[in-house]
């Protein structure tokens, strides 16, 4: 059988949604007729060392040989002789991993030990597992690139060099990269518009839902609970949805003794002081999935929210969509790339609301405030369109043997 790399910084027991895009091709590639190899960063080096989830990581095939490359500690910094010697040896990808990738992964891509395979998928953040993907092809592999989220969504803007470089990295793998894989179209006809060679090699592939129960009934309690499940990282902005809250607190449409925003799931130390002052919010901090999916199960409603930082970034579609919908609970959705508005816009059971919009957010809120008080909130809701797992990884299967 033909064998696969998949590349991803993120893989069980590392936690959150992160490594499931390719935790869920290693269980169905290998039943559409490949072998599959994957190479992650150590979790106990790793930047999200605490954010562990042993369980996750029984879901991994007994067959499927995972190696885990550990970060350098400290992480060796930019030296010139030792650039000089990853020019020999690697050329564009070793030379540009060291400076143009904003984050300590870069040298752990760059340095791995990489078997020789017909096919390699990467995925990102963090995008420096592309720089595997440029050295796998460089030695004859096939080579399908993934994007989860844009290339620099997070933390503080890079300084002009860095920024420059990474810049380049990123042309020079969609430019190398025999397919690129995208979670939106928009999204792809923005890389398409920046780079015309690209024409023809972008797939849109959403994520999916797996292991999901069932759809029930939810009690209606003493509080309305609106959940949101994942992470706050610094391109996730909680302040317009915090400020929308409050000003539903203030007009009275949203009573504080009997609702509460429950965040779950792991929060950036940047919105951390916002988070804990605000009124009839708790938050439980990061919970293994099984415990985050009871949460969808459990809370009268759910809340999606997309990444703010910039344009291109408003464009990614959360991946805990399609567990959202999957959950059956009705959805408030503060989102608004035009694919994942159209995306659940015809969905039943989903509001949409301006992110940035603290007046609309409060209405929305209000709104759903006043049907948990009508009793409206319980029922699950049914028929919802979510995407096949086992669909979504026969198109992977179709790029990675280059059949379209």
């Amino acid at each position: 059988m033909p064998e696969v790399l998949l590349v991803s910084g993120r893989f069980p027991p590392a936690g959150g949604v992160g490594g499931l895009r390719a935790l869920r091709l290693a269980r169905q590639l290998p039943a559409l007729g490949w072998t599959v190899r994957v190479l992650a960063l150590d979790p106990k080096t790793a930047p999200w060392r605490a954010l562990r989830d042993e369980a996750l990581a029984t879901a991994i095939p007994p067959a499927t040989v995972v190696e885990y490359e550990p970060l350098p500690s400290p992480a060796r910094p930019w030296h010139r002789a030792r650039a000089l010697r990853a020019l020999r040896a690697e050329g564009l990808a070793r030379l540009l991993a060291w400076r143009a990738v904003p984050d300590a992964t870069a040298p752990a891509f760059a340095r791995a030990a990489l078997p020789p395979v017909d096919a390699v998928w990467t995925t990102g953040p963090p995008h420096a597992a592309h720089v595997a993907g440029l050295r796998a092809q460089r030695r004859g592999a096939r080579w399908v690139m993934d994007y989860r989220d844009p290339w620099q969504p997070y933390g503080a803007r890079p300084p002009r060099v860095e920024r420059w470089l990474g810049d380049a990295l990123e042309r020079a793998c969609l430019a190398r990269a025999d397919a690129v894989t995208v979670t939106t179209a928009a999204w792809g006809r923005a890389l398409e518009a920046a780079m015309p060679s690209l024409a023809g090699r972008v797939h849109v592939i959403h994520n999916t839902a797996e292991d999901v129960s069932a759809p029930a009934a939810v009690p209606r309690g003493e509080r309305c609970v609106v959940a949101h499940v994942g992470t706050f990282n610094p391109a996730r902005d909680p302040r317009p949805l915090l400020a929308g809250l409050a000003e539903a607190l203030r007009r009275g449409v949203v009573d504080p003794r009997r609702f509460r925003l429950r965040l779950v799931g792991w929060i950036a130390p940047e919105w951390r002081a916002a988070v804990g002052a605000a009124a009839a919010v708790e938050t439980t901090g990061f919970l293994p999935r099984e415990r985050a999916l009871e949460e969808l199960r459990c809370a009268h409603a759910l809340l999606l929210l997309g990444l703010g930082i910039d344009a291109r970034a408003r464009e990614a579609l959360p991946a805990k969509t399609f567990e959202c919908l999957a959950s059956g609970r009705p959805i408030l959705a503060l989102v608004d790339g035009r694919d994942a508005q159209d995306l659940l816009a015809g969905q039943p059971g989903v509001a949409c609301a301006d992110p940035r919009d603290a007046a609309a957010i409060a209405r929305a809120l209000g709104e759903t405030f006043a049907a948990w008080e009508r009793g409206a909130l319980s029922e699950p809701v049914a028929g919802r369109r979510v995407d096949d797992p086992a669909q979504a990884a026969r198109r992977v299967a179709e790029l990675l043997a280059g059949a379209c």
